[in-house]
């Protein structure tokens, strides 16, 4: 999947709390968090400031010098039950190639 829908004030959900955190910067698999502000790493990563956690002191000073965040990798975006359901509709009522059609589509969003 493409990262298209990573835009300011979107709701994602994290699928990847995997590391090493302080306790006031740890991310939740399954919570909901909103994107504060979205930008490019030095690896060309891109990486989300978050309005419900942010990064602990330590790891700034850690990283000192460096914009630090949390990868949008380790987040999808929050899509509603009725979405979810007309997505899946949409799908099933298409041929096998225009399936695939939309399915490129949305990885390069």
């Amino acid at each position: 999947m493409g990262f298209g829908w990573a835009k300011v004030g979107v709701q994602c959900v994290c699928r990847d709390s995997s590391g090493s955190w302080d306790d006031d910067e740890r991310l939740v698999n399954g919570e909901i968090y909103t994107i504060e502000s979205v930008w490019i790493d030095d690896d060309n990563e891109i990486c989300f400031d978050l309005i419900e956690v942010s990064r602990s002191t330590e790891s700034v000073m850690y990283w000192i010098n460096t914009r630090i965040g949390y990868s949008a990798k380790r987040f999808r975006p929050l899509v509603s039950l009725e979405d979810d359901i007309s997505m899946f509709t949409a799908l099933t009522n298409m041929s096998p190639i225009e399936r695939l059609d939309v399915m490129k589509e949305m990885m390069d969003q």
